[in-house]
């Protein structure tokens, strides 16, 4: 979900979840920053806090993680936007010695709730 306002500055608020086939999921929130490039092309810099639930897939070596990343969206006139996104996952090793991280690749498609 994707909140159209500004909460400082020009950073806007998020929250989502992924889940895989491999029964890992993750639930985040942050906020993102969006840079339109044309009058349809969006660039979106982000940064989340994220709990991560391994299930049987990789172990990122804590269930709390940080997501930033990059979203590249075309936004059509009715407000939806498709795109595709790029996202690192792992905790810096502020929670354990192991912190292996993981990449993230997501098409994405976002429609306005408003």
């Amino acid at each position: 979900r994707r909140w159209g306002k500004s909460v400082v500055w020009r950073l806007k608020p998020f929250v989502g979840t992924d889940i895989t086939g491999r029964r890992s999921a993750y639930y985040f929130g942050g906020l993102r920053f969006d840079l339109q490039i044309t009058p349809h092309l969006m660039v979106e810099p982000n940064f989340a806090v994220a709990i991560y639930l391994h299930g049987r897939g990789k172990d990122l070596g804590s269930p709390v993680d940080f997501r930033s990343g990059l979203d590249a969206e075309w936004r059509f006139d009715n407000g939806v936007r498709i795109g595709i996104a790029y996202h690192h996952m792992s905790h810096w090793f502020l929670f354990g010695s192991t912190n292996p991280g993981t990449e993230v690749l997501v098409l994405t498609l976002s429609t306005p709730l408003d």
